[in-house]
């Protein structure tokens, strides 16, 4: 994790890489992290985890491709790609286009 990008109701994002075994740098992605405290009842973990299966299905040029996810004791991650390394996501899709 290099630093955060953003914050909203339930998670904080966070500028990460991703690592080979070896731990060559693979790429840099968002970090999504949820903590279980933000969902604690059992309805809203589940509602987290089908977003998260629906979103792993999607391919689409406007939605943003979800590279892995996973879930700990304390919380549930999920890492996507970096769309803006500036955070100006209405420059990005305006000239994205």
């Amino acid at each position: 994790i290099q630093n955060a990008l953003g914050k909203g109701g339930f998670a904080k994002v966070y500028k990460a890489q991703e690592r080979e075994p070896s731990n060559t740098i693979v790429q840099t992605v968002a970090l999504k992290v949820i903590p279980k405290t933000r969902v604690s009842r059992p309805d809203q973990l589940q509602k987290v985890k089908r977003e998260i299966e629906l979103q792993s299905k999607c391919r689409h040029p406007n939605i943003v491709q979800m590279f892995s996810n996973w879930e700990s004791e304390s919380c549930v991650a999920v890492s996507t790609k970096q769309i803006n390394p500036c955070g100006d996501y209405d420059h990005y899709f305006i000239n994205s286009r």
